[in-house]
């Protein structure tokens, strides 16, 4: 049977690590000839993993700095037979390759830590890291097109591309999930640098002063979300709510209308969970027009593409959506049909089993 070892950071609340949470769900679940296992370099385990029963996990009881990183991955493979290493981050997959170049040449690797389509400096440390572990990976995975486009050594039969997946059976919209007659928009990310929240709240405030009534939610959380909820003017914090981190963001999605993300000026984005988890909940998106946001949002078929830090053009969109219902409901159900046509988790679980397989 085909042994592959799953090697990230955690399994935190990010987007690359609930994606590696529902592939191995299905994994789980179906009869596939493989053998999987689960390596963490920290002890940080965000999803319940109890009734995994069909696979190992190895996690450390603290953060592993390189040495123990490294010695930790040694002692593992050392007792397992290993056929595929498949790492998901820069640094671990490095390491990883370290070691296997004195220790496990017969393991083959996979590098699928190109997740996002922006282009680092040629001076920068991530920018070695990372292209040194490709070089020495058997393959290398990106999650859309525009990530591959985004580094200049890729070549046709080692970098391949293979888009996030999505369950589907998370997400299920009751007819009567409408919680008011006001509009909702939501936008689901962590409070960082590369999130223009702030486009988002500007924009809300100036449409709400024209007497529109809409209730804009952002789940998510990180050290910008105390300044962004400071510059929401009192007489206007009631139309907005700030859940912070949440379990399960289907939940919530289910009640809006709308679902926005939206990328500071230089930033991207790779193939994003959240634009996928609105898709396929049924709701247009409107979006910044960057990197594979390109891959998941066709203009006006599904949603809406947007520049970088437009406020105006932002208002022009939620506006529209507005005055148009039935948009609403045609671009919702154009963001339904393409995620289960193209992106459904079973379909790309497929496609990671048979490259595992053409790797032996």
């Amino acid at each position: 049977m085909l042994s592959v070892l799953i090697i990230s950071n955690n399994l935190g609340r990010g987007g690359k690590e609930r994606q590696i949470h529902e592939m191995l769900q299905y994994f789980n679940a179906n009869h596939f000839p493989i053998q999987l296992s689960v390596l963490l370099r920290e002890p940080i385990v965000e999803y319940d993993i109890s009734s995994f029963s069909n696979i190992e996990f190895n996690i450390p009881e603290k953060r592993l700095n390189s040495i123990e990183f490294i010695k930790y991955v040694y002692t593992y493979c050392s007792q397992k037979k290993i056929d595929v290493v498949h790492n998901w981050e820069s640094g671990t997959a490095l390491l990883f390759l370290l070691a296997k170049l004195f220790y496990f040449k017969h393991i083959k690797v996979v590098d699928g830590s190109l997740r996002y389509s922006k282009k680092f400096s040629i001076l920068s440390k991530k920018y070695w890291v990372a292209r040194f572990g490709r070089m020495l990976s058997n393959k290398v995975v990106a999650n859309s097109k525009a990530g591959l486009m985004s580094i200049s050594y890729a070549n046709k039969k080692k970098y391949v591309v293979i888009e996030n997946g999505i369950d589907l059976k998370r997400f299920y919209k009751p007819p009567s999930s409408k919680i008011s007659g006001r509009l909702q928009i939501g936008m689901v990310a962590s409070f960082s640098e590369p999130k223009d929240f702030n486009t988002l709240i500007l924009a809300g405030i100036e449409i709400l002063t024209k007497g529109f009534y809409i209730n804009f939610t952002f789940i998510g959380d990180g050290k910008e979300k105390q300044s962004i909820i400071d510059s929401i003017p009192e007489k206007f914090k009631s139309y907005f709510t700030f859940t912070g981190k949440v379990e399960k963001p289907e939940e919530y999605l289910i009640y809006f209308d709308i679902g926005v993300l939206l990328s500071k000026e230089n930033h991207s984005e790779g193939l994003s969970n959240s634009i996928m988890e609105y898709m396929a909940a049924g709701l247009p998106v409107i979006c910044t027009k960057t990197g594979g946001n390109l891959e998941l949002v066709e203009e006006g078929k599904n949603g809406f593409l947007i520049e970088h830090e437009n406020k105006r053009e932002l208002i022009h969109k939620i506006e529209f959506f507005f005055f148009n219902s039935n948009a609403l409901k045609q671009l919702g159900l154009a963001s339904k049909n393409k995620i289960t046509e193209n992106f459904e988790i079973g379909k790309v679980c497929e496609k990671y089993f048979k490259l595992y397989t053409n790797l032996i």
